[in-house]
């Protein structure tokens, strides 16, 4: 899901900026390589989903037997079982194993007599080999449909990185996404689609939509001092505010007023597994008010 993926960068960036373990870094780069070969369309919009299952069978693209391994890492099989625990521990079933890692590099290579920088080159081999070997398999299914709200929460774990790690990247394809939601996925009265696909954005923002986006577009502005970012975010506040708003209850609907489809409207207050739209709301107007001086 990109939305876990674009969680995990923001969780990863922020916890190296407490506590720089050179494995965090390693986790928000190699997720952001995964989710730009895996899920970014020409457009530089990223697509919501991989399937879990493919053949039929769920994990089959991910999982390996021993069998494979030895023939694939050669020279180095003891070594990589070890590492990656092709025991009881990583057994997934039917004899099959996925990669897991409960040591240090550190600690992993003194206890073989190999130096880290040695180790870091031998995991970096298996990692190629192993990609070029999946490479081969019947890859799952893309859901290729470009979600608004994932994209924004996307383009926020991206800029944390980049203020985490000063790489240019990470910046470079939080713009290039955000320059996609507002060619692509605003009606031309200013207001956010949920859904785009085949050239096509459809589906009326929900709360959501414009809670994630603002937060990106503002994460953006204080990055880089870019006003436009900060005009957008507060355009979109403005549109919020006149669609969703419920001044008696002061809190927003997730739905906007005029939408003659549903059979009630509710408010989102429960973070599930994303925040929920109200709490990412009351961050971005606490957020507003300072950058734009407005009690």
């Amino acid at each position: 899901m990109l939305y876990d993926n674009a969680q995990l960068i923001s969780l990863y960036s922020e916890t190296y900026k407490v506590d720089p373990d050179p494995l965090y870094k390693q986790v928000v780069a190699e997720t952001i390589h995964f989710i730009k070969r895996e899920m970014l369309s020409p457009e530089n919009g990223f697509y919501s989903s991989l399937d879990a299952d493919s053949e039929g069978e769920e994990g089959k693209f991910y999982i390996w037997t021993k069998a494979e391994f030895q023939k694939i890492i050669g020279e180095d099989f003891d070594l990589f079982i070890n590492y990656y625990h092709i025991d009881s521990l990583g057994l997934w079933e039917n004899n099959q194993y996925i990669l897991l890692r409960t040591e240090e590099n550190s600690t992993f290579a003194a206890r073989h007599h190999l130096s880290e920088s040695e180790l870091i080159l031998k995991v970096s081999k298996w990692k190629e080999v192993l990609l070029s070997a999946r490479e081969k398999r019947v890859r799952p299914m893309l859901d290729d449909k470009i979600l608004t709200s994932w994209n924004a929460m996307t383009i926020t774990g991206l800029v944390n990185s980049f203020n985490a790690f000063g790489t240019a990247e990470y910046l470079d394809l939080a713009l290039a996404n955000a320059v996609f939601l507002r060619q692509k996925v605003k009606s031309k009265y200013g207001r956010l689609l949920h859904s785009y696909k085949n050239n096509k954005a459809k589906i009326a923002g929900f709360l959501e939509d414009y809670a994630f986006v603002i937060e990106a577009f503002l994460a953006i502005f204080e990055s880089t001092g870019l006003k436009i970012w900060l005009d957008e975010a507060a355009k979109l506040t403005e549109i919020a505010f006149k669609y969703f708003y419920d001044s008696d209850k002061n809190i927003f609907y997730f739905t906007s007023h005029g939408q003659d489809d549903l059979i009630s409207r509710t408010f989102e207050i429960n973070d599930n597994v994303i925040a929920a739209s109200n709490s990412v709301m009351a961050k971005n107007l606490y957020r507003l008010s300072y950058l734009l001086g407005k009690q």
